[in-house]
C-alpha cells in the first residue's frame, strides 16, 4: 500500500520571513512545502522542472508582477491563492477576479487550511453504521 503523498506547495513572497512562516504554516496544514521563492525568474525556472499542485503569490515580487505565472500554474491545473498587501482590486474585472485573494496580514495558517479541505482532503469511504 502507498502513502498519498501531501500536495506540493509553491510559495512566491519577496519578504523571506513571510516565506519561511507561509512555508511552516503549509506544513501544519497538510502541504509539502516544495519551493519558495522572492522573484518571478526563479519561480519560471523552478517551472520547467515541476508544477506545484498549489502557489500561493504575492502579486508583486521583486522583479515584477505575478500575473503571466499566475495564468501559466493555472494552465497547468495549478490552485493559485494570492496573498498580498496590493489592493484586491488590482484582480477585479480581470480572468483573476475569483481567484482566492488574502490581504495581508490575513491568517494565512487559515487560508491554507480551508484550501487543503477544499482541494485535496478525501471524503472517507467503506463506512456503514452498524
Amino acid at each position: 500500500m502507498h502513502a498519498i503523498m501531501p500536495p506540493r506547495l509553491l510559495i512566491a513572497e519577496d519578504h523571506e520571513v513571510i516565506r519561511m512562516r507561509l512555508a511552516d504554516w503549509a506544513e501544519d496544514a497538510g502541504f509539502r512545502a516544495v519551493a519558495a521563492y522572492g522573484r518571478c525568474g526563479q519561480v519560471w525556472d523552478h517551472l520547467a522542472r515541476e508544477t506545484p499542485d498549489v502557489a500561493v503569490l504575492d502579486i508583486k515580487l521583486a522583479d515584477g508582477f505575478v500575473f503571466e505565472l499566475a495564468r501559466e500554474l493555472r494552465r497547468r491545473g495549478c490552485h493559485v491563492v494570492f496573498y498580498s498587501s496590493n489592493e484586491p482590486a488590482l484582480c477585479e474585472g480581470t480572468e483573476f477576479a475569483q481567484v482566492p485573494f488574502y490581504q495581508k496580514p490575513h491568517p494565512m495558517h487559515d487560508a491554507l487550511a480551508d484550501c487543503y479541505r477544499r482541494h485535496f482532503q478525501r471524503p472517507r469511504t467503506g463506512l456503514s453504521a452498524a
